[in-house]
């Protein structure tokens, strides 16, 4: 049975308002073609091109987690951002992008110190001596109140 066909079939089983079973025996599909699609598409979620999954979260241990001071603006934060994690970060030596993997932003409502923190983590290649100057140079920008290393944001304390 053609497309054109089925899909005749199936308006025509609606004009007539045939129940949903039938419906589906009239355009000639079945659950079974259903179940064909989805695991085709959860074959292609899974293929090496697709992001990787990972978890998230104040509970999620990070290489490096930056603590703000008490007052510091949503806008100071997003500075540092783009200032140190962005392509052309001037702080650190190359591109601070090539060693972070993953980076999340904590907002003041989601952690009992009313604070900012940026949770950092570090990917699993990057080279200990780029690691270490991205924390110094964390540490000495303004409005950072603390740098804790391997934790998660809901540990860090002021």
């Amino acid at each position: 049975m053609s497309l054109i066909s089925e899909k005749a079939a199936y308006v025509a089983a609606i004009k007539t308002r045939m129940p949903m079973r039938q419906r589906g025996a009239a355009r000639g599909g079945s659950r079974a073609g259903i179940v064909i699609m989805i695991a085709m598409m959860a074959g292609a979620c899974s293929s090496p091109s697709a992001p990787r999954m990972a978890p998230v979260g104040p509970n999620v241990i990070a290489s490096v987690v930056v603590m703000f001071e008490a007052g510091t603006s949503g806008e100071d934060v997003r500075r540092f951002v783009l200032d140190y994690l962005s392509e052309q970060s001037s702080p650190l030596t190359g591109d601070a992008r090539a060693i972070t993997c993953d980076v999340l932003r904590v907002a003041p409502f989601q952690n009992p110190y009313a604070r900012y923190m940026v949770a950092i983590t570090f990917c699993p290649t990057a080279p200990e001596e780029r690691r270490e100057a991205a924390v110094a140079a964390f540490a000495g920008a303004p409005h950072v109140a603390k740098v804790a290393r391997d934790a998660s944001p809901s540990q860090v304390v002021p």
